[in-house]
């Protein structure tokens, strides 16, 4: 649902300097507007410094308090983007056509702001309303584009996927997995492309959230002819990024299961429109919250567990009331989580971080555990608690 906006940056076209995006007048001889091959340049310049903006901003919202999270960020790229772009100075013969690209921006832009007041109000229909009316000015728009001879912005962001780097500690002790990401994620993405509950079900890990009959009707959608573009392997756990036939970048998560194969199976997913596999932001937050997150269930602190584990898109199961709980969330292994690290000093490790999740190991008494934390929507800077997975001690 993202597309490329002017958010920040310098262009320098000629002699004419443009400001960075978001200030209102330009450093420059406001006398000397732009011809074609200087608005093209000016323009695909500041779009190509925002496609930033976007990838900062984390996945894509699923719940209606995620798409406002969402949808709140790129309204604002797009202000930025839109401020920006009226400051250009344009050739008299191209104003008629620039006028129809701006219009169609700000059209967007107005779009974008429905889908957050209704998302906001929990209405479905509003969403649905707002986003094809994104899409309807999308069009007009990206024709004017095309005319203007764009080749950056109005057009569909190249997503990028890169090597993370990361990986667990060369001295972190942790069970040998009887397979390997890659050959899971094939695994998966074969029998999801089926539909078929029973087998899917199959393939998850054995303390994850099965799938309804009605999220399986919708699994060959994003698996039917899909391609593994990526995947990385952070010792008992990793990630393997996915493409629908229709261009959507799926992000699932795989840990060693307790099943006594040590396979792995799938515990979560994201959809990221700006990709997932590639470095998380630098100045994410996830080391603090892992430890954060330890510490508040260590303590039984409430109000400082539910800082860390609430997010666009969690469903409250983690959510606790007063002081000194005990347990939180469905799976069966909650209480042997809680009480593994309050027996103990261990504190988190980092096995991986990439765009979409930050995935930390911490010991246990009867299974080590993998705790999982997204990266937010609307700020993939921030990343929040939600889930942990035993695996088997080695």
């Amino acid at each position: 649902m993202k597309d490329l906006a002017c958010a920040s940056g310098l262009a320098v076209v000629g002699s004419f300097l443009l400001v960075a995006c978001g200030v209102s007048e330009p450093i420059a001889n406001p006398n000397v507007p732009l011809d074609k091959e200087g608005l093209i340049a000016a323009a695909d310049e500041a779009c190509a410094e925002s496609k930033r903006a976007f990838e900062a901003a984390g996945p894509r919202g699923i719940t209606n308090e995620g798409v406002a999270a969402e949808v709140a960020s790129t309204v604002r790229i797009y202000d930025e983007r839109i401020a920006s772009l009226e400051a250009l100075q344009v050739a008299q013969e191209l104003r008629p056509l620039w006028n129809r690209y701006l219009a169609g921006e700000r059209a967007k832009r107005a779009g974008f702001q429905d889908v957050v007041e209704a998302a906001t109000a929990d209405d479905d229909d509003g969403v649905s309303t707002g986003f094809d009316s994104v899409t309807k000015a999308g069009e007009a728009r990206d024709k004017a584009a095309r005319e203007l001879g764009f080749e950056v912005c109005g057009l569909p962001p190249e997503v990028s996927i890169a090597s993370t780097g990361t990986g667990p500690a060369q001295d972190l002790v942790f069970v040998q997995p009887g397979d390997d990401v890659k050959a899971a994620s094939r695994r998966f993405v074969e029998i999801a492309a089926t539909g078929k509950c029973d087998a899917i079900n199959r393939m998850m890990h054995s303390d994850a959230a099965p799938y309804s009959e009605e999220f399986c009707s919708y699994a060959p959608s994003y698996n039917k002819g899909a391609t593994i573009v990526a995947t990385e392997q952070y010792g008992p756990a990793g990630v393997a990024e996915v493409v629908a036939k229709d261009g959507t970048h799926v992000v699932n998560v795989f840990v060693v299961d307790v099943n006594g194969d040590r396979t792995f199976r799938k515990v979560t997913d994201v959809i990221h429109d700006s990709g997932g596999v590639r470095p998380a932001p630098e100045n994410n937050d996830a080391e603090q919250v892992a430890r954060e997150t330890v510490a508040a269930i260590r303590t039984g602190d409430a109000a400082a567990f539910n800082r860390v584990s609430d997010y666009p898109d969690s469903d409250g199961s983690f959510a606790v009331k007063e002081d000194g709980f005990t347990t939180f969330g469905n799976g069966s292994y909650q209480k042997g989580f809680v009480d593994s690290i309050r027996s103990s000093t261990a504190e988190p490790q980092l096995l991986g971080i990439n765009a979409a999740f930050a995935l930390y190991l911490i010991q246990g008494d009867d299974f080590d555990y993998v705790m999982t934390f997204n990266a937010t929507a609307g700020d993939g800077s921030k990343y929040r608690f939600s889930g942990f997975y035993p695996i088997p001690k080695p």
